[in-house]
């Protein structure tokens, strides 16, 4: 398959995913979830602590852990659609650069979205935890979800900064190619 033909089939998938999580309130959806459970889920704070992941917990009840659950399905698919799609657009980007002879470290670039994907699924597996078993049952699980959390946070910035400096090169390597076609 073509880079543009699976680029634009991952850019769905996650444009689907993301409107479900981020834009819906219906099931699946984190204000779902924030309804349910009267505070926001552990998985989109910036800095989770075990505390305020028990106190979550804690508050959801019944229908606010269905609720959690149904979020955790959807999220078992998000981190590596996210990550497939961050990854071969910095490669696409990168590559085109380096034909140019630009030198851009290609096995970092691609790594860093799958940094991110990874801490998102320990939140996940200490999330599905917490659902299965409750707080007083995982007591490692609390603290499993902070330690994914702040990868995630940490490899997410760190991936779009570099997708961002990327692209900016991208253009402005474009933008200095076309100038220098046209003065000639």
């Amino acid at each position: 398959m073509k880079t543009s033909v699976t680029l634009v089939v991952l850019a769905m998938a996650w444009g689907v995913m993301a409107s479900i999580l981020f834009l819906s309130s219906g099931k699946s959806s984190l204000a779902a979830v924030e309804a349910a459970c009267g505070s926001p889920a552990p998985d989109v704070r910036p800095a989770a602590s075990v505390e305020s992941v028990r106190t979550f917990i804690d508050h959801c009840g019944t229908a606010g852990i269905a609720a959690y659950r149904d979020l955790q399905l959807i999220d078992l698919l998000y981190p590596i659609t996210m990550a497939s799609l961050q990854a071969l657009a910095l490669m696409t980007l990168a590559l085109n650069l380096r034909r140019r002879g630009r030198r851009i470290p290609l096995v970092t670039l691609a790594g860093l979205p799958f940094v991110a994907a990874a801490g998102d699924y320990t939140e996940n597996v200490g999330a599905w935890a917490l659902i299965v078993r409750g707080v007083n049952q995982t007591t490692w699980a609390e603290q499993m979800m902070v330690v994914g959390s702040a990868v995630k946070v940490v490899a997410s910035c760190a991936t779009w900064c570099a997708l961002i400096v990327v692209l900016a090169g991208w253009v402005f390597d474009a933008w200095r190619r076309r100038r220098h076609t046209t003065t000639q």
